[in-house]
């Protein structure tokens, strides 16, 4: 089972609300957890394209 987290948090990716969806999402039996969109770049919002791939330490 997969969870992905893009309607969880779509752009608001915060170490903390990450780490308890995660925990939960295990509780159930996912077995891949997917950070999706906004953690990458300058990709704030839906207007922008997508970034480069490369991690962005500060988000």
């Amino acid at each position: 089972m997969i969870l992905n987290t893009w309607e969880a948090v779509y752009f608001r990716h915060d170490y903390d609300v990450l780490e308890r969806l995660a925990d939960a999402a295990a509780s159930i039996g996912v077995e891949r957890f997917v950070v999706d969109d906004g953690w990458f770049g300058a990709r704030r919002d839906d207007t922008v394209g997508l970034g480069d791939w490369q991690v962005f330490a500060q988000k």
